[in-house]
């Protein structure tokens, strides 16, 4: 699953041809890629165009009480950004209890290599995608550890601890500030 608004930076398309890459080169079976998010369906020709309407779903807009279910429904979340800054849909896909799968740019990266919970493969390469998820689709025991790991972690990116941080920073600098003068 990948979630995210229809952006060339999102790098939809790597990850479709990293579809088409699992089931008919690594023999992946019954897959299904779901990627929700404002006009994805937009991909409709490629997704076409790589035959992997199969199992492809492109899914337009999933009102935000529901997105949750999105999650809960998925077993790896995916994405195969080509930029992206601290992604609140990782997040929100660790705290769902879902192992990530995200390229190796700032921001997707560092909340893997933080927490452990998840594989970093190359971006705009499918095939390393296609390798990175069959890592996991193929290695049920891997595959849960890191989901139990990514919603153990999840917990130190809510939004009261951030803002505690925020002021323990705020604190010092206002105590600091004060010796200087």
């Amino acid at each position: 699953m990948s979630v995210g608004r229809n952006h060339i930076k999102k790098g939809y398309d790597y990850g479709i041809k990293a579809m088409s890459i699992l089931t008919r080169e690594l023999g992946c079976e019954n897959i299904q890629y779901v990627i929700v998010g404002r006009g994805v369906t937009e991909h409709e020709k490629f997704v076409a165009d790589c035959q992997a309407e199969a199992f492809v779903s492109l899914i337009d807009e999933v009102p935000p009480e529901k997105i949750t279910q999105c999650y809960k429904s998925a077993d790896i979340f995916f994405s195969p950004s080509i930029v992206e800054g601290l992604s609140l849909v990782s997040i929100e896909a660790m705290a769902s209890g879902l192992p990530l799968v995200v390229t190796d740019v700032p921001g997707n990266d560092d909340v893997v290599r933080e927490n452990g919970c998840g594989v970093i493969v190359k971006s705009k390469d499918s095939e390393s995608m296609a390798a990175g998820l069959h890592q996991l689709l193929s290695d049920d025991s891997y595959r849960s550890s890191l989901a139990e790991l990514s919603q153990q972690c999840s917990g130190k990116y809510d939004w009261s601890k951030i803002a505690m941080q925020y002021e323990k920073v705020y604190q010092r600098a206002i105590h600091d500030h004060g010796k200087v003068g």
